[in-house]
């Protein structure tokens, strides 16, 4: 339990660490002496990154780094992987494309989505270059070492599914955007599986690498195109959106998900997974240092309360950050 509760501090730091950064971020333009925003979006956006991403999980990494029962490269699953494997993962993303798509669309019925244009401000700020690595390298090594790395070690002695069903919603709290919480959810549960069933973080890495690129290109061609993607055009084809055309997408999504449950089912049994699971339980009892856990001196349900508290603010601070900057201004 102590593991989990570690988990989810980590997260709550996350989530802390961001909210600070956006109260920060109006000092932080003043202190440049510009009001400029566009002008310093690559800078923001790597330097944000860092701080509410990259610091919290070097700093956890660096406390933990020295105990007996603490490998960085378990943790981390920094595993070497096979062609099939990548394979399979490259098939898993193009299944994955269809769903997100539908959710999104869903999405975009209750929330006006600004993600599009944020990728499409960036790509119009820089070189191509800088916004693949931006967009695209920095979220899928950071993300998936911290999301599937460290956050899911922490859970490693509960069940897959539960596993998943965690990593998902906090991957999805941790876009901090409503719009984006629904297939952000779908993506951390199907990472999880990725990585769980093929030990390696590569294959979950280079999932969501084509995933945000291939946001990054559709923006590259919005901006070569520029009367294609027209506010005009886009707001027409917004509404024009029939329950049909729903529908289809609906259909598509629903074929795309029976096809990536085949994918992670091939990878399951290619990667014999049942049977290294029972190994990899077994070992965890072996190795698993309870000396140091305080929750295991305390009762059952006292300790899970405490161990999930930071998970229980982290989504406090989530649904106040979500009402302040999204719903108000969506009902104003």
């Amino acid at each position: 339990m102590k593991r989990i509760f570690k988990s989810n501090l980590l997260f709550l730091s996350l989530t802390i660490s961001f909210i600070l950064f956006q109260k920060a971020l109006p000092i932080i333009l003043k202190l440049v002496k510009t009001n400029d925003i566009y002008s310093m979006i690559y800078p923001i956006q790597l330097v944000g990154t860092f701080i509410f991403l990259w610091l919290p999980a070097i700093i956890y990494i660096l406390i933990h780094k020295n105990k007996s029962n603490y490998s960085i490269k378990e943790s981390l699953k920094l595993k070497k992987t096979g062609f099939n494997n990548l394979a399979f993962s490259f098939l898993a993303f193009l299944c994955l494309e269809p769903i997100a798509m539908f959710l999104n669309t869903i999405s975009t019925y209750f929330i006006p989505n600004n993600v599009g244009d944020f990728v499409s401000t960036l790509s119009s700020n820089g070189s191509v270059a800088m916004l693949f690595f931006t967009i695209a390298i920095v979220p899928a090594i950071g993300e998936e070492l911290v999301f599937r790395g460290i956050i899911a070690d922490g859970y490693k002695t509960r069940t897959l599914t539960t596993i998943a069903l965690i990593n998902g919603l906090l991957f999805g709290i941790f876009h901090m955007n409503p719009c984006q919480f629904l297939y952000a959810f779908v993506l951390g549960v199907v990472f999880t599986y990725v990585v769980e069933y093929t030990g390696s973080i590569f294959c979950s890495m280079l999932i969501h690498f084509l995933f945000n690129g291939f946001s990054c290109t559709m923006a590259i061609i919005a901006m070569s195109n520029p009367d294609l993607f027209s506010e005009e055009v886009t707001k027409a084809a917004s509404n024009a959106m029939s329950f049909s055309k729903l529908a289809f997408l609906f259909i598509i999504a629903m074929i795309s998900s029976i096809l990536l449950y085949m994918i992670l089912k091939k990878l399951r049994f290619i990667n014999r997974y049942d049977e290294k699971k029972t190994l990899r339980f077994h070992v965890i009892e072996l190795v698993e240092d309870t000396t140091a856990d305080e929750f295991v001196e305390m009762p059952p349900k006292k300790a899970m309360k405490i161990a999930y508290l930071p998970l229980a603010i982290s989504i406090g601070l989530y649904i106040g950050f979500v009402f302040k900057y999204y719903i108000i201004d969506l009902l104003m």
